[in-house]
């Protein structure tokens, strides 16, 4: 099975991040020994994927992507201006008709 783009976006962020990271801190996190990581790493020999090539399927699979946790989908500014609109016009309502 070949991966789609999204997986192979999702395997590219997972080895970045546990290149900066290191396998010893994936490992404590996992409970697992550190060749393990190193394992899950390398491609298998049945068909040549490795744990992270088939998780980052798996996500696609599900609908989900990898993104760190710095992302941000919103701009916290917009949010911001969101609510203090939302205040104002909260403020001045005195009934639930108002809303309709």
């Amino acid at each position: 099975m070949a991966a789609g783009a999204i997986a192979r976006k999702n395997e590219a962020m997972i080895r970045k991040r546990l290149s900066s990271v290191g396998l010893s801190t994936v490992a404590n996190a996992m409970g697992v020994a550190e060749s393990t990581v190193c394992r899950m790493k390398d491609a298998d020999d049945k068909d040549g994927r490795s744990h992270i090539q088939r998780w980052a399927a798996a996500l696609e699979a599900m609908g989900l992507k990898v993104t760190p946790i710095e992302y941000r989908c919103f701009d916290p500014k917009e949010i911001e201006a969101i609510f203090t609109l939302a205040k104002i016009r909260m403020s001045r309502v005195e009934s639930a008709k108002e809303l309709v």
